[in-house]
């Protein structure tokens, strides 16, 4: 009874760690669209400029001012006037109340009011590739550390594979040498072996720790959050026969920001240039004013009445500022042109080391199935050497080695072409297609 206890017992303990959600990276890519602090961040400043694409910004629509005014005072007042009549008054009170509505309308600025519109339209699609682009690093990293999780997840079963193989060793080492047929040597050379992958072993389990509470931070979530992820690293097929570079210089998202960049100069060159044109504005007054004194000529004064007209104004000479401005916004336009070449050819240069990288562990997968294999039946044989005693326990511990070596040189090749494959996604302004 006390032995089927404890199983109980054993059973709700280790539960936790059997129930753990998969995280898929699907799940994952969907968090951080939502959660991610920076994309958030970007969001909002394509929010902002999206508000700021408006006539009123553009300088389409006219200003509209209220003003008002109000004033008193109290004064002790002494009149003569030519006819001899002269007038006191002690605490003699006066004021005025001046409202006005005043109407600005610019009608005509060279054409600037248009080039400042089609300038904030630009400046919104910029934002839209910016946050483009923030959705892609993001998106990159997390599956450089997802895949990596998933690697190493892989390692440490491989490492604990490694261990118990150890172990066994180790069990019928020590089981030998009781019946004296394994020598004190043996013995402690299958302890230090047992040590060594237990020590590994550890060391597997905390890197799987760590890589998961990296992701979790990119998902702006709790660090110590558990999960599992997937067993393995899918990758695209034809992905490389796909690809055309001539497409690549379309959808990149660095390149369409640099195009953007390029039109915003443009446009900046020619609102310099409308400064060279007249300025046309029609304006409008509507006014109240009513004053009042209890000493003085008028008793009281109100006036109602409105005013309205156009204004016509043409800069003449300003010290050759529109000049020296405008050549420079020329100098600034060449620099985004000379910026855009530049990219192109990162871009282009990215893209081929990047797909010559990808097609190396591709090949390197292939191979390294083989090697596995052939590792695994060399580990076999080893294994049965050992155990009919026609091998020594250095010759088995090379095979496994050689073994754990082949593993992992498999499992780094899958992550190493899917992280490839990732970079030529976000080169090729994929990446974020699929979400």
């Amino acid at each position: 009874m006390k032995k089927l206890f404890f199983i109980i017992q054993l059973f709700f303990f280790f539960s936790p760690l059997f129930s753990q959600p998969v995280l898929t990276i699907e799940e994952a890519i969907k968090l951080a669209l939502n959660n991610n602090f920076s994309i958030q961040l970007r969001k909002n400043e394509a929010e902002i400029s999206k508000n700021n694409v408006s006539l009123g910004n553009a300088g389409f629509l006219p200003r509209i001012d209220l003003n008002g005014s109000y004033n008193t005072s109290v004064n002790n007042t002494n009149l003569e006037f030519f006819d001899g009549r002269v007038t006191e008054r002690t605490g003699a009170r006066s004021g005025s109340l001046n409202t006005g509505l005043a109407l600005n309308w610019t009608l005509f600025d060279g054409f600037a009011m248009f080039l400042n519109y089609d300038k904030l339209s630009e400046l919104n699609e910029i934002s839209k590739l910016i946050l483009k682009s923030e959705i892609e690093e993001v998106l990159l990293n997390i599956y450089k550390i997802y895949y990596s999780i998933v690697s190493q997840k892989s390692i440490v079963k491989l490492a604990e594979e490694n261990l118990n193989i150890s172990r066994d060793r180790l069990n019928l080492t020590n089981l030998k040498k009781s019946v004296g047929s394994a020598s004190e040597i043996e013995a402690l050379q299958s302890r230090v072996y047992f040590n060594e992958d237990s020590s590994n072993f550890l060391n597997q389990k905390e890197i799987l720790k760590s890589l998961k509470i990296q992701l979790n931070n990119i998902l702006a979530r709790n660090p110590e959050t558990e999960f599992e992820v997937e067993d393995s690293i899918p990758l695209k097929q034809n992905l490389i026969s796909n690809l055309k570079f001539d497409d690549i210089k379309i959808k990149n998202t660095s390149v369409q920001i640099s195009e953007k960049n390029i039109a915003i100069s443009d446009y900046d060159y020619n609102i310099i240039k409308s400064n060279f044109l007249p300025t046309l504005s029609f304006y409008s007054n509507l006014g109240y004013l009513n004053s009042y004194s209890d000493a003085g000529i008028l008793k009281s004064n109100t006036q109602t009445g409105y005013s309205l007209g156009l204004n016509l104004s043409y800069n003449l000479f300003n010290g050759f500022r529109n000049s020296i401005e405008l050549e420079n916004k020329k100098i600034i336009a060449m620099n985004n042109r000379l910026n855009h070449n530049q990219i192109i050819e990162n871009i282009h240069s990215a893209f081929t080391v990047n797909i010559s990288n990808y097609k190396k562990y591709l090949e390197l997968i292939a191979l390294e199935e083989i090697n596995l294999t052939v590792a695994r039946q060399n580990l076999d044989i080893a294994t049965e050497r050992l155990n009919q005693g026609v091998s020594t326990p250095l010759e088995f511990r090379e095979a496994q080695q050689k073994f754990f070596q082949a593993k992992n040189r498999l499992i780094s090749a899958k992550y190493y072409a899917k992280i490839f494959e990732s970079e030529l996604m976000k080169i090729s302004g994929l990446l974020i297609l699929d979400y």
